[in-house]
């Protein structure tokens, strides 16, 4: 009678063993992005804030383009930045969008450039959310979109007419 050759089954430990990390990697890699993507937020939040009571306590704050080219109240100033950290996080985006935009310098060598932008996950209001890119006086970049305001908000909290167009254009 033959022998019967039996199988060695280490190998199932080990796939196991790796398939479980695999998965664990998987799960844990949105958790991660998540506490970078808030991380950042949080500093740009606190260098905005800064240079904002910056500009306020120096009497520096501009607002440069789509016809406003005048100083910032320390009021307007506040609200802008009310309207703007209420938005929350948003989406990081690094280019641009080809948009007439507003730019609110505030005399420490940073600045806000806000413009409309087209928005490809539709929200219940509109498809036109807000694009930011903050500069801070040490050169970082803070770029994002946000379906969570308008820009005409903004606009609006910085002095100009409100719009119903969304993107701030006037009708």
């Amino acid at each position: 009678m033959a022998e019967k050759k039996t199988i060695p089954r280490d190998w199932l430990l080990g796939a196991a063993i790796l398939l479980v990390a695999v998965a664990f990697a998987a799960a844990l890699t949105p958790i991660v992005l998540s506490v970078h993507l808030n991380r950042r937020y949080e500093v740009f939040a606190r260098d905005l804030a800064e240079s904002v009571a910056y500009g306020q306590d120096h009497q520096s704050t501009f607002a440069l383009g789509r016809g406003l080219d005048r100083p910032v109240t320390t009021e307007q100033s506040g609200v802008m930045l009310f309207y703007v950290l209420r938005a929350g996080v948003g989406q990081p985006k690094r280019h641009a969008p080809d948009e007439e935009g507003v730019l609110v310098t505030f005399g420490d060598g940073s600045s806000l450039w806000m413009c409309p932008t087209a928005i490809t996950r539709h929200n219940r209001l509109s498809d036109v959310g807000t694009y930011f890119r903050y500069t801070g006086s040490d050169g970082r970049v803070y770029a994002y979109e946000t379906d969570q305001l308008w820009l005409r908000t903004v606009l609006w909290g910085l002095g100009e007419p409100f719009t119903d167009d969304p993107s701030g254009n006037n009708p």
